[in-house]
C-alpha cells in the first residue's frame, strides 16, 4: 500500500491579513514626528496611515487656532478689566478668521517646494507632500504659541529660547526631512529647496506689510 505525498499550500499570512485601513488619529501621527524626527516616521505616515487631505487640514486650523489664542490671550488677561463684549467677540473672530485661512498659507509654500522639487526631477505628488509637511508642523506650531505664552506670562528665559529656536528647528530638520520623504532627495538638497522657498515667502510678506503700513518707513 502506497503513500501520497500530502500536498501543502503555502499561505502568506501577512498577504492575507485585512489592512487596517482607519486614518491614524493626531495622536498616533504627532507621536511618531515629535520624538526623534526621522524620514522612516513620515514614510510610515504615507504608508500606514491613510490620512486624509482634510484631516492633514483640520490639523493646521487646529495648531493654528491654539498658537493664535496662546499668543494673544495673555495680552487680553492683562488687561481684563477693561475687556468688553465687543472686543472679546472681535478678538474671537480675528483669531479664528486667521487660522481658518492659515491652510492656504501652507498650500501656497508647499505648492511652491513641490514645483521646484518637480523641476529637479523630485519624485512625489503634492498631496502627499502636504500631508506629511502637515503632520510634521502642526505640533511645532503648538510649542510655538505654548513657548509664547509662558514667556509672556510667567517671563522665563527658558521659553524665550525655546521660541527663538524652534523656527531653526523648523528649517534645519522638520522641513527638509517633509521634502526628503515626499521627494526622495537627499539632505542638501531639501534644505536648500526649504530655504530658498521660505526666504521668497519672507521677503513677499515683508513687501506687503510695508505696502499696507507705508508710515513704518517714516518712524
Amino acid at each position: 500500500m502506497g503513500f501520497r505525498k500530502a500536498k501543502y499550500k503555502i499561505i502568506d499570512t501577512e498577504e492575507n491579513l485585512p489592512k487596517d485601513t482607519t486614518p491614524w488619529t493626531w495622536r498616533r501621527a504627532w507621536g511618531i514626528t515629535l520624538p526623534i524626527p526621522r524620514t522612516r516616521e513620515g514614510e510610515k505616515l504615507l504608508t500606514e496611515g491613510n490620512i486624509t487631505l482634510k484631516q492633514a487640514i483640520a490639523w493646521l486650523i487646529s495648531a493654528s487656532v491654539i498658537y493664535a489664542f496662546l499668543t494673544t490671550s495673555p495680552v487680553s488677561i492683562k488687561n481684563f478689566a477693561n475687556l468688553s463684549l465687543q472686543s472679546v467677540l472681535a478678538f474671537i473672530s480675528n483669531n479664528l478668521l486667521g487660522s481658518l485661512l492659515s491652510p492656504i498659507g501652507f498650500a501656497l509654500i508647499t505648492g511652491a517646494i513641490h514645483i521646484i522639487a518637480r523641476l529637479f526631477r523630485g519624485k512625489g505628488g503634492w498631496q502627499d507632500f502636504f500631508i506629511v509637511y502637515a503632520a510634521f508642523n502642526a505640533p511645532i506650531i503648538i510649542f510655538l504659541g505654548l513657548a509664547t505664552f509662558v514667556y509672556q506670562v510667567f517671563s522665563l528665559e527658558f521659553a524665550l529660547l525655546l521660541r527663538g529656536w524652534l523656527p531653526f528647528y523648523l528649517l534645519l530638520v522638520i522641513n527638509p526631512i517633509t521634502i526628503k520623504v515626499s521627494y526622495k532627495f537627499r539632505w542638501l538638497g531639501a534644505f536648500l529647496i526649504n530655504l530658498f522657498v521660505w526666504t521668497i515667502f519672507s521677503f513677499l510678506f515683508v513687501g506687503l506689510y510695508i505696502a499696507f503700513n507705508p508710515g513704518i518707513l517714516q518712524k
